[in-house]
This record gives structure tokens, C-alpha cells and sequence, in this order.
């Protein structure tokens, strides 16, 4: 089990590696404390076809998860979020393609009812620039 410290306002780099033929691996460094961490999900019989890429804030499944009615932590109360530096590599040919041109769909996050009586707007994002994205909190659930 890999962790790795955060606090708020912290700089965090992410790559999400997918090669074809070997386990896909996250690579999170704490640009601010200066500590890293790796961590490789076996896909056993899990086809990965690589064709999508998602920026995205969200909370937790803490219990019952991938059922109709899982325990999800409330989303933290972030107000705005950056991420800067959103690439995805095409590999045929290799090249990075910035986030505003990998035709992207901005998705509004709702409650859905679950666990709790309301569907409220949680959050969105909003291509700020080719390369950068940003997020507006609105709700814990």
C-alpha cells in the first residue's frame, strides 16, 4: 500500500501511465513536500483500450461501492480548484495533445439522491485555458 502526505494548498503532479501489454501505474509527487509515491493496479483478465482521458474531482466510495446505493464521503469543500499542465500522449504518433484540444466534455457532478434526499450541483469545471482546468465547488451533497 503506497501513500503519500498532502495538506492543503500542496502542488501535486499526477501521470496516469498505461502501456499496452503491462499493468497501468499513477505517479503522484507532492511537488511542495518533495515526496513521491507509485502505484500499479494489476488488470488480470481487464481489458484497457486507452482511448479517453477524465480531469476530474470527486469523493469517495467508502462503502457498498460499485452497488446502486454506496456510502459516498461528502465532497470536500474545495471552493476552487486548478489543474494546470492537462495533457494527454497520443502514442501513434507520440505527442502530447493539451486538454482543450482532445475534445473535451465538461460533466456537471450532482448528488443523484444519494445518500440524502437532494440532487444538488456538487461541482463543475471549465476549460480555463488549452492546458488548464478549473473547478467550482457548490455543495457537500
Amino acid at each position: 500500500e503506497a501513500s503519500l502526505p498532502v495538506d492543503p494548498g500542496d502542488d501535486i503532479f499526477v501521470a496516469v501511465m498505461a502501456p499496452a501489454g503491462i499493468a497501468p501505474c499513477d505517479f503522484l509527487w507532492n511537488k511542495t513536500k518533495a515526496e513521491s509515491t507509485v502505484i500499479c493496479t494489476p488488470l488480470g483478465a481487464t481489458q484497457f483500450a486507452g482511448s479517453e482521458a477524465e480531469w476530474i474531482m470527486e469523493r469517495p466510495c467508502l462503502g457498498q461501492c460499485g452497488t446502486s446505493t454506496p456510502e459516498l464521503a461528502e465532497l470536500s469543500e474545495y471552493v476552487t480548484a486548478t489543474m494546470t499542465n492537462a495533457y494527454v500522449w497520443s502514442t501513434n504518433p507520440v505527442s502530447a495533445i493539451p486538454a482543450g484540444s482532445a475534445s473535451p466534455s465538461q460533466i456537471e457532478m450532482y448528488n443523484d439522491y444519494l445518500g440524502h434526499s437532494d440532487n444538488n450541483l456538487l461541482s463543475l469545471s471549465t476549460l480555463l485555458s488549452s492546458t488548464s482546468i478549473g473547478f467550482q465547488w457548490f455543495n457537500f451533497h
